[in-house]
């Protein structure tokens, strides 16, 4: 997987068109590894092809990233199928990604069912493991709250109230994490709490 990583580097450096070809090229190898060795390698091609997906996204090739996440998801559902407990979170943040795509090419009904499962997922596991699954649990509420606000749900009396309890509930563990650990996720809070403020004021 050292091309699919050197793509996820370049892209951290802000080299945005530097990270699709090491990444292509990583997934494409794996592909053929899956193919002699399905049940060792699916798991890592599935996140080399996350990784692809949200580096194409990046890149503004919003069609075939979402082409890549869906497969990605595929993957995970399938391996869900044979070991849950390893593998739903994983499926959980695949999910996430993808809604986010669904909503960026305008499928607002694939978009929002994606983001609902992610969070039921993550829901679960915080529950059970709160350390280790809160932060991304958040992340994946704040992200369908984006994605409700964006296609105006937030105008509409119906879907009001479930969009800011899902930004509400989002920026209160962003809050709690950032006083215990404010290093990490400060930063990543107050560029929350500001958002909800300009979307919806002082609702």
């Amino acid at each position: 997987m050292s091309l699919i990583n050197l793509g996820v580097n370049a892209t951290k450096a802000g080299e945005k068109t530097a990270a699709l070809a090491p990444t292509r090229e990583g997934v494409e190898l794996y592909r053929e590894l899956v193919e002699a060795d399905p049940v060792k390698r699916l798991p890592g091609f599935a996140s080399g092809l996350n990784n692809l997906g949200s580096r194409l996204s990046l890149a503004g090739e919003q069609w075939e990233a979402l082409s890549f996440l869906r497969e990605a998801v595929d993957i995970r559902r399938a391996l869900v199928e044979v070991d849950p407990i390893a593998y739903r979170a994983e499926l959980a943040t695949t999910l996430s990604n993808a809604s986010s795509q669904f909503a960026l090419v305008g499928e607002v009904p694939a978009a929002l069912a994606f983001a609902h499962e992610a969070v039921e997922i993550l829901r679960g596991h915080a529950r059970a493991d709160p350390v280790a699954y809160l932060p991304a649990f958040a992340r994946c509420l704040w992200r369908l709250a984006c994605v409700q606000s964006a296609h105006g749900m937030l105008e509409r009396a119906d879907a009001r109230r479930e969009v800011l309890a899902a930004m509400d509930e989002s920026c209160g563990i962003y809050r709690s994490l950032a006083a215990e650990w404010p290093g990490i996720y400060a930063e990543e809070y107050e560029v929350m709490a500001k958002a909800r403020e300009s979307l919806v004021g002082g609702d």
